[in-house]
């Protein structure tokens, strides 16, 4: 497939920390990595419905256990990670991309499995202007989901793909340049467990409107509400 444009997916990923301040305290971390797998699993499968969009999964496997690579339907690249950091392995891939024949790049963060194709279409669209142009993409409660570029920004990648870095701090640090901007419409970013109900209410929304559903996402989620929930182990 002969394509100037790719998407790094970059996975959610949770500290300790995170856990104890925006779960349960009876949650287990693998609990938890295994529903936002089912997410990279789901969104995989999902860009695969793009046409000539080259798929490149930025996943530490230490980090993931529970991606399953024989649950997806679909072509993906997966990072080399070896010895070396992810940050440093992303940097590495973007510069690779861009040497080779890619010319429109995106980064997009794995925080939600309902994130609608057209939101990759328009940022792809964006990218094509004659300006040298960026596209952000804010989250509900003020952090950035998605960064689209067309050349190396390596010190605005150093920002965005932070885990807790804002949407502001990254707006900050490519308004000092000479490209343009584009804004995205801001999306839900799954964080708490509050979400978790909030994504299972949606795709249930969506289902009965018998429309298709990230089923893997779907079943972990219902797999947790009766094991947390069912059990008096989660408000």
């Amino acid at each position: 497939m002969q394509t100037d444009k790719a998407v790094i997916l970059l996975p959610r990923t949770l500290s300790p920390l995170d856990i104890i301040d925006r779960f349960p305290a009876q949650m287990r971390a693998s609990d938890l990595e295994s529903v936002y797998s089912a997410f990279l699993e789901d969104i995989i499968e999902d860009l695969n419905g793009l046409s000539r969009v080259h798929i490149v999964l930025g996943c530490d496997p230490v980090a993931h256990e529970s991606f399953s690579s024989s649950h997806v339907r679909g072509a993906y690249e997966s990072l080399d990670i070896g010895g070396s950091d992810l940050k440093t392995r992303i940097d590495s891939a973007i510069d690779s991309l861009f040497a080779e024949r890619f010319r429109h790049l995106v980064l997009l963060k794995a925080h939600n499995p309902l994130l609608h194709l057209s939101v990759i279409q328009k940022s792809f669209m964006l990218l094509a202007s004659d300006e040298d142009a960026v596209v952000l993409g804010p989250t509900e409660r003020g952090s950035c989901y998605l960064l689209g570029m067309k050349s190396p920004r390596l010190d605005l990648l150093d920002v965005f793909i932070e885990p807790e870095t804002t949407f502001d701090e990254v707006l900050k640090c490519v308004c000092g340049s000479d490209v343009f901007v584009f804004t995205l419409s801001k999306m839900f970013s799954v964080e708490r467990w509050d979400d978790f109900t909030r994504l299972r209410d949606e795709i249930e929304s969506i289902q009965q409107a018998k429309k298709p559903i990230p089923r893997r996402t779907y079943d972990r989620l219902k797999q947790l509400d009766r094991k947390y929930r069912s059990n008096k182990l989660a408000p």
